[in-house]
């Protein structure tokens, strides 16, 4: 009986730490979904932003990619997220100018991201990280009244602490944005090999894309804005 209970003791113990092993190792090859980390539409916008950025952290200590999956409802998600180097973050999207639609409903669907904080930009970029595929909306932008208009952050920036190197943004649709992209770096955290391919927006600032303190040729290709 001693022995028996002491076998299913170490089985027991055993099964444990597999557990919490698996709960710190997402399982599976390739980009591992934000819904793994409690990242839902259903959930408030500061839940989101909680469970967004300890996705990242976790993906920065390991180079990995995470996946925004497509869903009929917008993930709501409050702005000041980081993403950290080495960490890409990947939708399902090619450039979609004109929009994707809801069949019964005025908003995009897919691998959206909606926006409504106005005081911090969405998402910070550090050295070596990726956003492709993805669409950024804000649902309370106004569309008719331009003394309405509601100015806020950039979508995404550039890290004032260490500037940015080696960024991709690819395949990126903005609705509603007031500035879309902000690259202007400093001296001592300049912006160096970034490059944006196939991103469509319609920056109410007029500002899609500012940059400065840039210490190469930014690669800027294939990118449509509206109003020019």
């Amino acid at each position: 009986m001693k022995t028996r209970c002491f076998v299913g003791t170490i089985l027991w113990a055993s099964f444990v730490a597999l557990a919490g092993g698996a709960a710190d190792e997402p399982a599976g090859n390739g980009p591992i979904s934000i819904r793994r980390f409690d990242v839902l539409p259903t959930h408030s916008a500061a839940v989101n932003k909680e469970n967004l950025q300890k996705a990242i952290d976790w993906a920065s200590r390991r180079g990995a990619a995470l996946f925004v999956e497509p869903s009929d409802e917008p993930y709501r998600v409050d702005g000041g997220i980081v993403l950290r180097a080495n960490t890409s973050l990947i939708g399902v999207h090619g450039p979609v100018g004109r929009g994707t639609r809801h069949p019964d409903k005025p908003q995009p669907v897919g691998s959206v991201f909606a926006i409504e904080d106005r005081e911090h930009p969405f998402v910070t970029v550090e050295h070596a990280t990726q956003i492709r595929g993805i669409q950024f909306w804000y649902p309370q932008q106004t569309l008719k009244d331009p003394e309405k208009i509601i100015e806020y952050p950039p979508t995404i920036q550039c890290s004032s602490r260490t500037g940015a190197q080696g960024v991709t943004l690819s395949c990126l649709t903005f609705y509603g944005e007031f500035v879309a992209m902000d690259f202007v770096g400093r001296r001592g955290a300049i912006v160096e090999q970034i490059l944006i391919e196939h991103c469509y927006g319609y920056p109410l600032s007029g500002r899609f894309i500012q940059i400065d303190y840039c210490y190469d040729i930014p690669r800027i290709l294939h990118c449509h804005v509206n109003p020019a």
